[in-house]
């Protein structure tokens, strides 16, 4: 019954950067909830708390089983469901989380086995699949762009890829010039700085 709900929860309620299922793997144990509840976490103040909180009452209405929305800042998440985990004392049912913490989870993530994904993009599918299992549904896409001087960089030159990227950068770095940046400030300073440690 759980796996069904879950499996209903992750296609109705569609919360998060990521959907997961956590605290099912064999040897964690469910802190809280008594199977007529599912504890959903999001980060406050995001798209994702906005539509859990929209679907709750449809889903509650669908299969009976009450849904627990646990809200928490981003910086946060990250520690709180590291210390579920490795406490294997698991909160939360579901989890909406930043799909580049995917990895750093894998082990504690139920592989999702019945999802119809026939309408997602390959990309899409590839993202939230690790080692040929599919651990999440991707919630929406951030697109980057590459900015670029075309007066220093000629179209053949531009890069397709991290190392083409990496090459380039160290032949346009000199003394007067940086041969690439991140975002130092704002609000998506930490996603600049996070596409380079990941890749990396």
């Amino acid at each position: 019954m759980k796996k069904r709900i879950l499996s209903i929860m992750l296609a109705a309620a569609m919360v998060g950067m990521l959907v997961v299922g956590c605290g099912s793997k064999e040897g964690t144990k469910k802190a809280k909830g008594d199977g007529n509840s599912i504890t959903v976490l999001v980060e406050s103040g995001s798209p994702a708390e906005a539509l859990a909180k929209d679907t709750a009452e449809a889903f509650v209405e669908e299969t009976g089983c009450k849904v627990v929305i646990d809200a928490v800042a981003y910086t946060g998440m990250y520690d709180k469901l590291s210390t579920e985990i490795k406490a294997k004392q698991a909160a939360h049912d579901v989890a909406g989380m930043d799909v580049v913490w995917l990895a750093a989870f894998a082990d504690a993530i139920e592989p999702i086995n019945d999802a119809d994904t026939s309408d997602f993009l390959p990309t899409l599918q590839d993202s939230g699949t690790i080692d040929g299992k599919l651990l999440g549904y991707p919630m929406w896409v951030n697109t980057k762009i590459l900015i670029y001087r075309k007066d220093l960089i000629p179209e053949d030159k531009v890069p397709k890829t991290w190392d083409e990227y990496q090459t380039l950068a160290k032949e346009l770095n000199t003394n007067d010039m940086s041969g690439t940046t991140v975002f130092g400030s704002g609000s998506d300073a930490v996603c600049s700085f996070l596409d380079f440690a990941c890749q990396a």
